[in-house]
């Protein structure tokens, strides 16, 4: 065997050995935004239904189709887990989504030399929930409802890789859907106590 042969080998057993060695990069998971820990919302009605108003655009400059966990889905999670229908009555509960955006805003960052010095904000991410509960009799009339709207936002620097932007939507996600909870209980409570168990 010639000394450039076993070179040769020795090099492809050395990438054959490093390769195997390299840990492949794990997505991230998350856990289930949910709310079945907290004290349902229990109105004097026989069923409870989402009406989904939110067409999401599934493009830019939209990023909620990005989410590992989407608004509009946690909105219909929130839905199941904390408003409930307690009698036989043919009132029911309507649930209207109507906003679930997120939307990323560029920012602007130096250009040339200096902007090679620089670890700027890259864009801004606005998020926004909005719903509204209702309470329709028999006949399709309104007896009572509230509305609550939610607004959220938080800059991303540049070279934030595909994982850690995946952890900045799922905490803006998780601090906004704690927003929502808090406003819409409490503007249920305010405007629609007549109809609660």
């Amino acid at each position: 065997m010639t000394s450039g042969y076993i070179r040769a080998t020795l090099v492809v057993l050395a990438l054959g050995f490093l390769s195997a060695c390299e840990t492949p990069t794990l997505m991230p998971t998350y856990p289930e935004l949910t709310w079945n820990h907290l004290t349902p919302i229990s109105f004097k009605a026989g069923s409870v239904e989402i009406a989904d108003n939110y067409v999401a655009p599934l493009k830019s400059p939209n990023l909620d189709h990005e989410f590992p966990i989407t608004p509009e889905a946690s909105l219909q999670r929130w839905t199941v887990d904390r408003i409930n229908a307690t009698d036989d009555t043919l009132r029911r509960v309507r649930m209207t989504i109507l906003d679930a955006s997120v939307v990323g805003v560029p920012l602007k960052t130096k250009d040339g030399i200096k902007g090679l010095f620089y670890k700027e904000q890259a864009f801004r991410i606005d998020a926004t929930l909005e719903a509204m509960i209702e309470v329709r009799d028999d006949r399709g009339f309104v007896k009572s409802s509230a509305r609550a709207r939610v607004n959220r936002s938080r800059t991303v620097p540049e070279e934030t890789s595909p994982n850690a932007l995946d952890k900045i939507y799922f905490n803006l996600l998780e601090a906004l859907m704690t927003d929502f909870n808090v406003r819409m209980e409490l503007e249920i409570r305010k405007h629609m106590g007549g109809d609660l168990e």
